[in-house]
Order: C-alpha cells, then sequence, then structure tokens
C-alpha cells in the first residue's frame, strides 16, 4: 500500500462523500424535522449500514446480489417503499417538530438509529458500490486481497461519519431553529417528508442505460 495509491482513493471517496446521496438526504430531512440530536444518530445509523454493507462486499455476497436480477430488484423496491413509508409519517406526524426541554425521547431515538440503519441496508447500491469500488485500489494478483479491501472500505465509511456528522450537526441546527416557529412547522413537516418520499420513488425508477 503507497501514497500513489491511498491518496487517489481519499480525494475520490471524499467526492463520493460529499455528493447528495439517499444517505446524506435522509440525515438532513432528519434533522431539518427532528433536530440536531436526531441528525446525528441518523447519521450514525446510516454509516453503520455502510459497515454491514462493507463486510457483506468483501464476504463475495454482494456478488451473489449483483448476479440475481430477482434478488436486486426485490431489495431495491422494498428499500424504496420504506423510504416512501418514512416520509409519509413525517407528513402525518403533526407531533413532530414540536420543541421540547428534553429533544427526541430516546426511546424515540431507537426508532430513529434502527429507522437509518434499515434504509442503508435496504439499498443495494450500497452494497454493490463496494464491490464495484474497492477493487479500483486492491491488486488481485497480490496477497491480503480481502484484508486490503476491508481497510479500504473502513477508511471509506470514517470519511462518511465526519462528512455526515458535520451535515447533521448544521441541518439539525436548522431544524431546532425552525422547530420554534409555528407557522414554518408545517412547511418544513412536509419538505423534510417529501425529500424522504422523493428517494423512495427515485430509487424505484429504472435507470438510464
Amino acid at each position: 500500500m503507497t501514497t500513489q495509491t491511498l491518496l487517489p482513493f481519499l480525494l475520490v471517496s471524499l467526492a463520493i462523500t460529499l455528493a447528495p446521496g439517499a444517505d446524506m438526504l435522509y440525515v438532513v430531512s432528519r434533522g431539518v424535522g427532528q433536530g440536531r440530536v436526531a441528525a446525528l444518530v441518523s447519521a450514525a445509523a446510516v454509516n453503520t449500514g455502510s459497515l454491514v454493507q462493507l463486510l457483506f462486499a468483501v464476504a463475495g455476497l454482494s456478488v451473489l446480489l449483483q448476479r440475481s436480477a430477482v434478488g436486486f430488484y426485490a431489495i431495491k423496491y422494498v428499500g424504496a417503499a420504506y423510504l416512501v413509508y418514512l416520509g409519509v409519517r413525517m407528513v402525518l406526524d403533526r407531533e413532530r417538530l414540536k420543541p421540547s426541554e428534553g429533544g427526541v425521547p430516546r426511546r424515540r431515538l431507537k426508532w430513529v438509529f434502527a429507522q437509518g440503519v434499515a434504509t442503508n441496508l435496504l439499498n443495494p447500491k450500497a452494497c454493490l458500490f463496494f464491490l464495484s469500488f474497492l477493487p479500483q485500489f486492491v491488486d488481485p494478483s497480490g496477497e491480503g486481497v480481502a484484508a486490503r479491501m476491508l481497510y479500504f472500505g473502513l477508511v471509506f465509511v470514517g470519511i462518511g461519519i465526519v462528512c455526515d456528522g458535520l451535515v447533521a450537526w448544521f441541518s439539525g441546527g436548522l431544524g431546532d431553529s425552525l422547530a420554534r416557529r409555528p407557522r414554518l412547522a408545517v412547511a418544513v413537516r412536509w419538505l423534510a417528508g417529501g425529500i424522504l418520499v422523493a428517494l423512495g420513488f427515485r430509487l424505484a425508477i429504472p435507470e438510464r442505460p
């Protein structure tokens, strides 16, 4: 492993992480809709999901997913439906943007975390991304290919934790501020829920070849 390999990997990983994707927009919607704590928990959750996806990829399970069109589309549409469900729940829940001195109850934070992990795991593209991205920086003819893929994958997840954490902090601050403006509460709730619904439909739309 050399600097010539690690530096390009870091630059490409940073560019990919900063590009608005499903995970980042999910964190933003949580921050705007439920505040900073929920956003930070969501950031930790989606990156926990990424870590699981990484382990699947390194273990070779994603190869089976890639070769099975039925499995790919099954997970794809289940994930899309789940995002739409979360968005509709956010729109219909009138209590989400009401400020409280204790913030989001701890029992609800557990659900926020579980939903964030599920959102990432139900996106098959995340698993396939690791399978296609990591081998670009690993020499398949050398020894310890799996270990090097795991190393680069952990670096990528680490970058995601930092970037998503910063996004969560700032979007959560915005959510805390807006939550104390009753006239904007309904509009923000619809905006946050609409983002999740739009993500769900976007995931369900077949990509052009």
